[in-house]
């Protein structure tokens, strides 16, 4: 037996994905046609919506979906699984059963969304009832000791564990069978492309026909978003959903969208049919298939439309329109006429009025858009349409997109996620320093200019102060003396005079604060 390393954590990458090319021309709605394949597969994308920004609430379903279970240590037989597999143009008999009691049962559901039907048989490689509830958990693993299937190990090319098979005769009344049908597993996605891959098969004749368009067997490797640890690419992105988040309510990780077989079978004669499961490479990490209610059946089932969601620019500025593009599949073989299509808006996000292209003018009500007036969608052809939206809060949140058309078939939930920036404001630069140092700057950041001290100061440094400073430092000046004068009387002895004071005389030397000392004579 191989033996894994254990998982440290869940990744939180999500791998959304698209099941159709999305085309808006001119505002108008555009269809394409898929070419048909000998199997047929409905491409019922489903993740539960209605989220809020990050900061405010976490994730949530868009309904409290409630999955019921009832395994075989109750009063459910094998008989009765088998009898409720047989829809419309068959019949069984000859039943056998090989496993655990607790890996084979009925399961119902609440929201036909979550897994495209609302009630059928499930096999496990662990135990039917972990099927339902919050995915709380990312290994979730029975271990039911019990052996492999031999078939199912050649088909896979390594060994298997816990296998769980039902076996049947059938007759049908037509040349064609189909069995609609989904896959869910706790391997996705942290061993998705790798060598523990949980595989199954529905032998009809002796022959797989739970194979994808392209001949491969349904499983883990062949059905998936990616690996998210090893950075390996999605396989077939367009059959699976993704519930590492666990927006649905729900235990496996991830699952498939509704998957239809169509088979080729002998009309009014016994045919068989052997539906298996089992571990692959390890009794670890448990996988489910489910098969709905009445879904083995000569007449073309009507499956579930899937809804998608992609964002023009995933990654936006709070308060920047972002263009949501969604379209409709029918992959059904009959016109479908789409009487509701609802978006549910995450709080903290709007529509943007006018800007639906496609389909007419929704009605808003709270956070829910309805789009009343969408067109029909004939056999194998796509509705698209798109609107915008402006978040007004930072963080990552869900628009959903669900609806039904006029004959009852629901429109399986698409999802996709926004993720707003908050927008972050540059101040302006404050303005350039006084060229004075001495001025203060205080706290409320005004500068208070010293009127008084800056006046004294320029006062103080003007040319004509600076010559004056220069005249007192080097000459001791003394005032003219007038020398003018007379005298009332004549002095008897002659005294000599006394000298005059010298006078000076500045002159200033041309383009400099400097001055040269001249002495005038006055005699």
């Amino acid at each position: 037996m191989a033996v894994r390393a254990p998982r440290l954590t869940r990744s939180a990458a999500r791998r959304r994905c698209s099941s159709s090319v999305l085309i808006v021309s001119g505002g108008s709605m555009t269809k394409r046609t898929r070419r048909s394949t000998g199997i047929r597969f409905s491409r019922a994308f489903a993740v539960g919506a209605a989220a809020a920004f990050a900061g405010a609430a976490l994730l949530t379903p868009v309904a409290q979906a409630v999955t019921g279970t009832e395994d075989l240590s109750g009063a459910v037989t094998p008989i009765e699984l088998a009898q409720k597999l047989a829809g419309p143009g068959v019949t069984v008999s000859n039943v056998e059963y090989t496993g655990s009691d607790v890996s084979a049962g009925t399961f119902i559901e609440t929201d036909p969304a979550v897994f495209g039907f609302d009630d059928g048989v499930v096999l496990s490689t662990g135990a039917v009832r972990d099927l339902g509830g919050a995915n709380d958990r990312t290994n979730t693993t029975t271990q039911l000791n019990t052996p492999g299937d031999e078939q199912l190990s050649a088909l896979a090319g390594y060994d298997t564990f816990d296998a769980t098979v039902l076996a049947f005769d059938f007759v049908p009344v037509a040349d064609t069978v189909y069995i609609s049908y989904v896959f869910a597993s706790e391997e996705y996605s942290e061993y998705a492309n790798g060598t523990f891959n949980d595989v199954f098969a529905f032998f009809v004749n002796g022959e797989n026909c739970a194979v994808t368009d392209t001949g491969d067997p349904v499983s883990i490797n062949t059905i998936n978003g990616g690996n998210p640890d090893d950075g390996s690419a999605p396989v077939r992105p367009d059959l699976f959903r993704d519930n590492t988040d666990a927006t649905l309510e729900i235990q496996p990780d991830g699952l498939t969208v509704v998957l239809v077989c169509e088979v080729g079978v002998q009309p009014n004669e016994p045919n068989t049919m052997r539906l298996a499961i089992a571990d692959g490479s390890d009794d670890q990490w448990d996988s489910w298939v489910l098969l709905a209610a009445r879904g083995i059946t000569t007449v073309a089932p009507t499956v579930p439309l899937p809804a998608t969601l992609t964002i023009g620019e995933p990654d936006v500025s709070v308060g920047d329109p972002v263009t949501v593009t969604a379209t409709v599949d029918n992959p059904n073989e009959a016109e479908e006429q789409v009487s509701q299509l609802r978006v549910d808006l995450p709080a903290g996000m709007a529509y943007v009025p006018g800007s639906a292209s496609g389909v007419g003018e929704p009605q808003v009500s709270g956070q829910s858009l309805e789009f009343a007036d969408a067109e029909a969608i004939a056999a194998g052809d796509t509705l698209t349409f798109s609107f915008a939206v402006i978040p007004s809060a930072p963080g990552s949140a869900t628009i959903g997109i669900s609806g039904e058309t006029a004959s009852g078939t629901v429109i399986v939930a698409g999802a996709a996620d926004v993720n707003a920036r908050a927008v972050i404001v540059i101040p302006p630069p404050p303005p350039p320093a006084p060229s004075f140092p001495w001025v203060p700057v205080l706290a409320g950041g005004a500068a208070v200019v010293l009127a008084a001290a800056v006046a004294t100061t320029v006062a103080a440094n003007t040319p004509r102060a600076r010559q004056t400073r220069l005249l007192r430092k080097h000459v001791r000046l003394t005032p003219r003396q007038d020398t003018v004068g007379s005298s009332a009387a004549t002095p008897a002895s002659k005294t000599p005079a006394t000298p005059k004071a010298p006078t000076f005389r500045l002159v200033a030397r041309q383009g400099t604060v400097d001055h040269s000392i001249h002495l005038e004579d006055r005699s």
